[in-house]
């Protein structure tokens, strides 16, 4: 993964973290539900156990599940019958009831039930597949993380909405949804691709982000504009950034996130009352890179 931090990062949005372990995190998580919402991880185990590698067959002895299949990674794939018939039950290979995953990871095992997968539709989501195209929209990967570590449970705003790629996430993952561009046809092209993705309950404003009468927001997750391409009324990035980002401040509630992504850290001059939380690099190709930063309301 190009995006290194990202997946950690989104993690910890919803869970206290124990331990990184490579490519595994561990975590402590009340509501594993909200996990579904995950973008850049594989898959949500629940962890039964962890033993050194001499001590895995004599840990799974005992061990008891009415139907169920062994699924080994790592270095000791192979081992999946063995560690299988120390386990009394029924096995099903096919669509198991409990599809337990063995991680041999350096010097340890990691043995867990696989919970879920998260979604993992995104490529049906780009901005080619959208019935209103424009080449500048995220990946639908990287909109839904934005969204993830924005923290929002139950809202999400994008003042400068564009086509709709990051309110497309938002609604998806069932969040209240508000979006806004000065442009009345990109306005008009994001509500047709909400539509698209049977996304109903929405409010989209054709309004200069300064004009919009919006407070207490639980979150704005937003692209920035950058480049030739970006439609900014012929206003130049510093004078749209030092706006945006003091009206974010003025419709974000205390003590919650605005995440923006951007491709140049150097306009971003950051007012009094949003604090700087943290800052990811993200490979889009060889010549470029962008960022995605959060900020917290004081």
């Amino acid at each position: 993964n190009q995006n290194r931090t990202i997946p950690i990062a989104e993690i910890a949005s919803f869970c206290r973290i124990r331990e990184v372990c490579g490519r595994f995190v561990l975590c402590d998580c009340g509501e594993s539900g909200i996990l579904k919402r995950l973008s850049h991880s594989k898959s949500v185990n629940y962890v039964i156990f962890m033993c050194g590698r001499d001590e895995i067959f004599e840990k799974v002895k005992g061990l008891h599940f009415d139907e169920f299949c062994v699924r080994v990674f790592g270095s000791e794939r192979g081992l999946e019958r063995e560690i299988g018939s120390l386990i009394t039950g029924r096995v099903n290979l096919d669509q198991p009831e409990n599809e337990l995953r063995v991680f041999f990871v350096g010097d340890g095992v990691i043995f867990t039930r696989k919970l879920f997968s998260p979604e993992r539709g995104f490529e049906s989501r780009r901005a080619t597949k959208r019935p209103f195209f424009s080449p500048i929209s995220l990946h639908p990967k990287l909109a839904r993380a934005m969204v993830n570590l924005s923290r929002a449970r139950e809202m999400v705003l994008d003042p400068l909405c564009g086509t709709g790629g990051i309110l497309i996430e938002a609604g998806l993952m069932g969040l209240g949804i508000y979006g806004n561009d000065i442009s009345r046809t990109i306005v008009d092209g994001c509500i047709r691709n909400l539509t698209h993705f049977g996304i109903e309950d929405f409010r989209i404003y054709n309004r200069d982000i300064c004009e919009l009468d919006l407070h207490n927001a639980e979150a704005i997750v937003t692209d920035m504009p950058y480049g030739k391409s970006s439609f900014m009324n012929h206003e130049d990035l510093s004078t749209l950034y030092d706006r945006s980002l003091r009206k974010f401040h003025q419709m974000l509630a205390v003590g919650k996130r605005a995440v923006i992504c951007t491709n140049s850290l150097s306009e971003l001059r950051i007012p009094s009352g949003l604090r700087f939380e943290s800052v990811h690099r993200v490979y889009v190709h060889r010549s470029m890179e962008r960022y995605v930063c959060s900020f917290v309301k004081l």
